[in-house]
């Protein structure tokens, strides 16, 4: 899948930036998918609004998380 339309929508936005993306078709789980690949590609995150509009998202851009340790905690002594 071609996601340079993304990545370029990304690419002009920085840390901590907001932004809007228009549906033009998708449903919003979708572009939500894209957008968030191309931010993995980026190495950022995203921050989705809980209030969308009918024909857009909103959403914030982070750093992405560094991997953490996964797994139970260990047993404090």
């Amino acid at each position: 899948m071609d996601l340079t339309e993304y990545e370029a929508q990304l690419r002009a936005l920085t840390v901590g930036d907001g932004g809007e993306a228009q549906l033009d078709g998708l449903t919003p789980r979708a572009l939500k998918r894209r957008l968030g690949q191309a931010a993995k590609r980026l190495g950022l995150a995203l921050k989705w609004a809980r209030d969308n509009t009918a024909d857009a998202v909103v959403f914030q851009v982070k750093e992405a998380r560094q991997p953490g340790r996964r797994g139970r905690r260990r047993k404090a002594e």
